[in-house]
Parts: C-alpha cells; sequence; structure tokens
C-alpha cells in the first residue's frame, strides 16, 4: 500500500484526482468520497480508534489491487495534520496509520514554507476563517494552548519525515518538493512509480487549484465573521446556513481585472509580513531535511543555513 499524507497545498489534488484515480494506471484508491478517510483515521478521539475495525474496512481494497495488479493508495493532506491548528495530531495519525498498516510505503510532499503558509492562509479563509493574516499566525494566549492554532513548527518538515521514517522504516518513506513536480512533473512522478515498483508514465496534467483573489478573500473573512458559524469562526451575528459557501462560489464569476490594483497591494504586504516574520527560521530544518531526502532544497528556494540571507 501506499499512504500519500500531503502535505496541504503541494500538488494533493493533482495527485489524487490525476495519479491515484487513473481508472488505467497503476493505482487504485478505496471507493467513496475522500473524507471518509478522514473520518477513520483523524475524527476519533485518541481512547476510541479502533485500529482493527479501520484494518479490517480497508482489506477488500488491498484483495481488489492484489487481484488487478495495482497499488492499493490512501492519500489526504489531512494525515499530516491542518496547518491552522498547527499539526497537533499528525503523530496520533502517523501512529495510526502504522498500527493498521506497518508494511505500507510513505509519500509526503513538502513546500517552501513561506509560500506554503500564504497559500493555506487563504484557503483558510476559504474554508471559514475569519482572522485577518497577522492574527492568524500569532494564536492569543500561546502560553496556555488551550485551543490548537498555528505553529511554525508545523513547518519544520523533518520532525514529521523523521517520524515516519522511525515508524515504517527509511527505505519506505520518500519525500519530495513541491516545486520540482511544479517545474517538470514528469520526474518526480517517475520516482513515485519506481518507489512502489512501477514504470508505466502516467496520464497526469499540470494543473492547480484556482486561486482566490485577495481583495476577494478580504470580503470572505468579512461573511465567515457575521453570517456563518463553523469550526474557524464562531462569532457571526446572524447564521445564513450555506451562504458562506455561495458566497465563495461567486469567486469564479468575477473579472480581476476589477481589483486587479487592490490585489497587487494586499498581497505584497501579506508576503512582506511573512518574509519579516520568519526570516531564517526555517532554516536550520530545510538543512537537515535536505540531508534526510538527498535533495538540495535551496534550488527551489527554500531556506537553508547555507544560503539563508532575510
Amino acid at each position: 500500500m501506499l499512504i500519500h499524507v500531503g502535505y496541504h497545498k503541494a500538488a494533493s489534488t493533482v495527485l489524487q484526482d490525476q495519479l491515484f484515480a487513473d481508472p488505467g494506471g497503476a493505482f487504485l484508491p478505496p471507493p467513496g468520497p475522500r473524507h471518509a478517510l478522514v473520518q477513520r483515521f483523524v475524527v476519533p478521539q485518541p481512547m476510541c480508534f479502533d485500529a482493527a475495525a479501520a484494518t479490517r474496512h480497508y482489506t477488500p481494497l488491498l484483495d481488489r489491487a492484489a487481484e488487478q495488479g495495482r497499488v492499493p493508495v490512501l492519500s489526504h493532506e489531512r494525515f499530516s495534520g491542518y496547518p491552522p491548528s498547527g499539526g497537533f495530531d499528525s503523530t496520533i495519525i502517523a501512529d495510526r496509520l502504522h498500527r493498521c498498516f506497518p508494511q505500507a510505503r510513505i509519500l509526503i510532499v513538502v513546500r517552501e514554507q513561506r509560500a506554503s503558509i500564504l497559500s493555506m492562509y487563504s484557503q483558510y479563509v476559504s474554508d471559514g476563517g475569519d482572522l485577518n493574516l497577522r492574527d492568524y499566525l500569532s494564536p492569543r494566549e500561546p502560553f496556555l494552548k488551550r485551543i490548537p492554532g498555528f505553529s511554525e513548527e508545523f513547518y519544520r518538515y523533518h520532525r514529521l519525515v523523521q517520524r515516519y521514517r522511525a515508524l515504517f522504516g527509511a527505505d519506505r518513506v520518500l519525500c519530495l518538493p513541491f516545486e520540482e513536480f511544479a517545474r517538470s512533473p514528469g520526474p518526480t512522478l517517475q520516482r513515485i512509480l519506481r518507489f512502489v515498483g512501477r514504470e508505466a508514465p502516467p496520464p497526469v496534467t499540470r494543473t492547480q487549484n484556482a486561486k482566490r483573489a485577495a481583495s476577494f478573500q478580504l470580503a470572505q473573512r468579512q461573511v465567515n465573521r457575521w453570517l456563518s458559524a463553523n469550526e474557524l469562526s464562531h462569532s457571526r451575528a446572524v447564521a445564513l446556513g450555506g451562504f458562506r459557501r455561495r458566497f465563495g462560489a461567486l469567486s469564479g464569476r468575477l473579472d480581476p481585472r476589477w481589483t486587479a490594483a487592490l490585489d497587487r497591494r494586499l498581497e505584497r504586504r501579506m508576503t512582506a509580513l511573512v518574509r519579516h516574520r520568519f526570516a531564517g527560521r526555517f532554516a536550520q530544518s530545510n538543512s537537515i531535511l535536505s540531508e534526510l531526502i538527498g535533495f538540495d532544497l535551496s534550488q527551489y528556494g527554500y531556506q537553508t543555513e547555507d544560503t539563508v540571507r532575510d
């Protein structure tokens, strides 16, 4: 089995929809909606997780894959934790996956931290969050930590890679940079296929989720705050059912030229905030990760101890 654990905003959707779900390809995903994986491996309270039941549930998938000569695959970026909550349960999920499938192979795709943080902040707003970027990056009362919040430790990727290597074995964990895939998908896909003992080239195209304009996300935050009650925003004045999602759907219908100047100004401001806040903060982690996975991450813009200047 291959288990793809994320990270968020690192080509997960492309891999899931085009590589793993290719009906004539090397992989066989489980039937049904993808969020069922979250219900089975993430949602159960720690003392309620039933590893035996989870294993039994996916036994038919293993049998079908063996009959068809394909690789069973479980893929969900939530397996690496949820960035706005600091990945507080990432090791809990790793342990659960290992208890169920100790012989699995693990795929981890990372993305340069500052770009990932900005992209995930936009996703947080799309998911229902109402905090501005500065407050999102600075959870209140961090010395108490009563509710999980953003943590830069989540983005020190070497820790999770080391955890999976300790559980499954170093030879069963493949960690790749998103930037290599974005630059040239073919070599990355071939590495994934070779990792599971396959050679056939997959029919994957280079796509990504559409990016919402910064000005639209500014408006979305207000909708989330005042008209929606969800996990990420509790202070609504009036709850209007699915209005948050209906409003979000308008994003694709707006002409980006209308707000281009405002968007550029907002994006420059947010980029400057993130670059200043995390100047050099991930250099040590990225240097360790480069050694672990055999990639010079500095060539893709990652901070490392040898190259960090900001």
